[in-house]
């Protein structure tokens, strides 16, 4: 019904913290962190402001390789699979060339975020950057793209 009433030119807003269904139903998304919005973009747009990270796939691969690398961080490495984050200038050449020389790779791709995860890091950084705990998060969505917001307790609304 969403989707119908979306692709009719109807405004629709969903709000919903099941973030496997935001990201299959809707054009874009805002987030909401201790009632201030935080991100708001398309969930392409959202990802494009996060760290690169790729998934390096090796079983000879030993922990912690590749937190030798400049600008390489290892966020996760479980059972062979290798989750990097690689910062501003790191090579993600340079990666695969170090990853092979400990052994065979058997996959090497650009690790996407599910939007669950970008929730996560944007509230995180926010959280960082105010040095406050966020005490009340959400989301508020559009699938039609068109700008809406959450609502609020009337209490908490300013202007």
């Amino acid at each position: 019904v969403l989707t119908e009433k979306s692709a009719a030119g109807v405004p629709v807003m969903f709000s919903s913290h099941q973030l496997e269904l935001v990201e299959r139903l809707c054009d874009r998304v805002g987030i909401l962190s201790n009632g201030a919005l935080v991100a708001i973009g398309t969930v392409d747009e959202l990802r494009a402001d996060q760290p690169r990270r790729n998934e390096v796939l090796s079983d000879a691969a030993p922990a912690g390789w590749a937190d030798r690398l400049d600008g390489v961080r290892t966020v996760s490495a479980t059972s062979g699979r290798h989750v990097l984050e690689l910062g501003d200038g790191a090579d993600d050449q340079v990666v695969l060339a170090a990853a092979l020389s400990h052994g065979p790779v058997t996959g090497f791709t650009r690790a996407v975020a599910p939007l669950s995860e970008l929730y996560r890091e944007v509230v995180s950084a926010r959280r960082r950057t105010h040095h406050r705990h966020a005490t009340a998060s959400g989301w508020w969505l559009n699938a039609s793209s068109r700008l809406v917001s959450r609502p609020r307790p009337f209490s908490s609304v300013s202007e």
